[in-house]
């Protein structure tokens, strides 16, 4: 209603239904053993800039495993973003 992505964090639909309900075995889609989700945009006045709004809204996924065995992989945060420019409806995963 405030013009945010109709589906914000991913989930799996285990009914086709298109509507997150974990009773209907609904489960949210993280990426490693750890992860948090988050929305940003530049929807608002750019005070420092004074220049207008990209309307860009961008969802990113930061995850981690818990793999005490491979180093590289134990110490390595990854960060997944999806970029919504919102004037063309562009989608950039």
């Amino acid at each position: 209603s405030i013009g945010q992505a109709f589906y914000l964090a991913p989930f799996f639909d285990n009914n086709g239904d298109g509507i997150y309900n974990p009773s209907n075995g609904d489960y949210p889609l993280i990426k490693g053993d750890q992860s948090v989700y988050f929305i940003f945009n530049d929807n608002k006045i750019h005070t420092q800039t004074g220049g207008s709004p990209l309307k860009a809204e961008i969802h990113a996924m930061a995850y981690a495993f818990n793999c005490i065995s491979d180093s590289s992989l134990f110490h390595t945060v990854f960060i997944n973003y999806k970029f919504i420019i919102k004037v063309r409806n562009i989608y950039i995963n």
